[in-house]
């Protein structure tokens, strides 16, 4: 990312800031499941309605499991007015939990444990349903390793804090702020930037997410003009090229034309030169005859 200096000062000031005002908060889990479960819900909701919303639909059903095979409606009636975005959050999960279940059969990712970080993390992308967000987590709670989950609004958020360098891509500010801290300190970063981007105004992140996105799509117009400029030129160049090649091949076919003239005319004068040379031979054998006879 562009300015990765300057940008960590900001970050470093930022961390100090957010330390003061809140409290880490903890996930209750028995299992890897519970951690997918959890991740979720993060993804769609505040870190405040979070508990609620896991003691409710732990209470409600069976198992997760349960949850699962459960139809979008049911999930929507067990969190009522709990959820605005229920159906979008029961979307997450079920997806989710069914990706794990198509996968090995079962609820459990227990045997990704016993694998190394980079073996978990490239068989968990293969998983078709469980978003990016859900696996990072999963990356750096239940396997401790350098994953920083990122929603939509925590990028937009970074953008509109200048935390990050304006118009950097979602892979150059999760790599950045990746790098920034040491894994023991990531959840922490993480819990910060949710934190933050669960308080800030809606409305102006989406604002400044907006007139980003314009000025992206402005600046991408302008080299595409220049390109058809330097096209155009290339053309030109083109022509002005092909246009000296066949002047080049006229003056080449003209020389050849003259000096075939020439040569010709050569030839003619030189059979001229050999007649004139032959009749004074012809007129002296005569007179040689002539005088034979007398």
């Amino acid at each position: 990312m562009k300015e990765s200096k300057k940008y960590s000062q900001v970050l470093k000031k930022f961390i100090k800031k957010m330390k003061s005002e809140i409290s880490v908060p903890q996930i209750e889990q028995e299992n890897e499941i519970d951690i997918v479960v959890w991740a979720g819900i993060y993804e769609i909701v505040p870190f405040q309605d979070a508990p609620t919303i896991y003691s409710t639909l732990q209470s409600h059903f069976v198992d997760w499991n349960d949850l699962r095979v459960s139809r979008h409606e049911e999930i929507k009636d067990v969190l009522g007015s709990r959820c605005l975005e229920s159906k979008l959050l029961g979307e997450n999960i079920k997806s989710a939990l069914n990706a794990i279940f198509d996968k090995y059969d079962c609820l459990s990712l227990e045997m990704l444990l016993e694998k190394g970080k980079r073996e978990a993390s490239r068989e968990l992308d293969t998983l078709t349903g469980m978003s990016k967000y859900i696996i990072d987590f999963f990356m750096l709670t239940a396997m401790g390793a350098q994953h920083l989950p990122m929603s939509k609004r925590m990028f937009d958020y970074v953008k509109f804090a200048g935390l990050v360098y304006p118009g950097s891509k979602e892979s150059e500010i999760k790599g950045f702020l990746e790098r920034q801290i040491p894994v023991s300190e990531l959840y922490s970063l993480y819990c910060y930037i949710k934190a933050a981007a669960d308080q800030a105004d809606i409305e102006d992140i989406e604002a400044h997410a907006e007139e980003s996105n314009k000025a992206k799509t402005a600046k991408k117009k302008t080299p595409s003009k220049s390109k058809k400029s330097s096209a155009k030129a290339g053309s030109a160049a083109k022509k002005t090229v092909k246009s000296a090649a066949e002047t080049k091949t006229a003056k080449k076919k003209t020389a050849k034309k003259t000096a075939t003239k020439k040569s010709a005319a050569k030839k003619t004068a030189t059979k001229k030169t050999t007649a004139k040379k032959t009749a004074p031979k012809a007129k002296s054998a005569k007179k040689k005859t002539a005088a034979k006879k007398k």
